[in-house]
C-alpha cells in the first residue's frame, strides 16, 4: 500500500503585513493633496467674489424692478409672478443661511401668507358681479333667520 505523504502548509506573509517605518500611512498622503494658499490670497478672492456678486445682485433687482413696472400694464400677471420667483430665488441665494440638503428634525411652522392681490380686470370683474349677486341672496337668508 501506498502511503499520501503530507507536506507542510506554508503561510505566505502579506505585504501588507511589513511595514517600515520610514513608509508614510495613506491617510498622511491624502491630506496634503491640496495645496494650501495663504489666508491672505484666500480672503482677497473672496472679497472680490463677494463685491462681484453684490454687484450682479444689483443689476439684477434693477432689472427686476424694471420688468416689473412693464409687467404693470399687461392683463395677465404671469409676467409679474415670474418676476417674483426670480427675485425670491436671488434673495434666497444671496440672503439667507448656507443651503444644506439635511432635513429638519423638527418640521417647519407654517408661514401664513397674505393673498395676493388680484390685478386682473376680468377676475375683478366676474368677482364683482358674483358678490352683486350673492349680497341679496345673503340678506334674504338672514331676513328668514331672525324670528
Amino acid at each position: 500500500m501506498t502511503t499520501a505523504q503530507e507536506t507542510p502548509i506554508t503561510r505566505r506573509r502579506s505585504s501588507r503585513a511589513v511595514r517600515n517605518s520610514d513608509v508614510k500611512p495613506p491617510s498622511a498622503t491624502r491630506r496634503s493633496r491640496g495645496v494650501r494658499q495663504p489666508t491672505p490670497s484666500v480672503l482677497a478672492d473672496l472679497d472680490r467674489m463677494i463685491s462681484a456678486l453684490i454687484k450682479e445682485n444689483r443689476e439684477l433687482h434693477r432689472q427686476i424692478d424694471k420688468l416689473s413696472r412693464q409687467a404693470l400694464g399687461t392683463t395677465s400677471g404671469t409676467a409679474e409672478r415670474a418676476l417674483r420667483a426670480i427675485q425670491r430665488r436671488i434673495s434666497s441665494a444671496v440672503g439667507g443661511r448656507a443651503t444644506t440638503r439635511r432635513r429638519r428634525s423638527v418640521p417647519a411652522k407654517p408661514v401664513s401668507r397674505t393673498p395676493r392681490k388680484i390685478t386682473d380686470p376680468e377676475v375683478l370683474e366676474r368677482r364683482r358681479q358674483a358678490l352683486a349677486k350673492a349680497r341679496p341672496a345673503r340678506a334674504a337668508k338672514r331676513a328668514s333667520a331672525q324670528p
